[in-house]
């Protein structure tokens, strides 16, 4: 017997892998590329709050002021006063939170969220895994089973225990570039 999306959705996580396992789409040798391929669909930074503040509280050793300095979010002779006594402004933590998250894209800290959409009755399901890998690379590496999802924001929500969530950051700053 089929489950309806909204019995699916009603699972505890360790069911709903047992109902996705069951799928025959699931036994077809191009699932493990298909996922790779599968759109990206959240993206965490780990410990983001805890590297803010440590930025923060210790800007000589991080270069701090020079980080905002080159992202041009502050001028030269802010970036020396910073320097010299580390008195950062709200808005100057939240563009140095900027700046690690920007780091934080460079490397394979990022957990991402990937998903491939299921049709179950009238309702697309969101099939979601994630794992640590460069988001710019199109591959997901240990790709881990985190739900099935109705929609983004659950994913966000799913996704906000492995760190910060970047809600929609890459894509308007990859956009910003073209």
């Amino acid at each position: 017997m089929s489950k309806s999306a909204s019995e699916i959705l009603a699972l505890p996580k360790d069911k709903q892998q047992e109902w996705l396992e069951k799928e025959d789409w699931f036994e077809k040798e191009d699932f493990e590329q298909s996922l790779h391929d599968a759109e990206i669909t959240a993206l965490a930074v780990p410990d983001l709050d805890e590297d803010l503040e440590d930025h923060i509280q210790n800007y000589e050793d991080y270069g701090s002021a020079w980080m905002l300095k080159t992202r041009e979010f502050i001028s030269p002779a802010r970036a020396d006063e910073l320097e010299e006594k580390g008195d950062f402004t709200e808005g100057e933590k939240n563009q140095l939170r900027e700046c690690l998250i920007f780091d934080a894209l460079d490397d394979s800290r990022v957990i991402q969220a990937r998903s491939l959409k299921r049709q179950v009755g009238n309702v697309v399901l969101l099939v979601t895994y994630y794992g640590s890998s460069h988001p710019m690379d199109n591959s997901v590496l240990d790709a881990n089973f985190l739900g099935v999802f109705e929609n983004e924001n659950q994913i966000e929500t799913a996704l906000s225990e492995f760190g910060f969530v970047i809600d929609n950051f890459l894509q308007s700053h990859l956009l910003a570039l073209d």
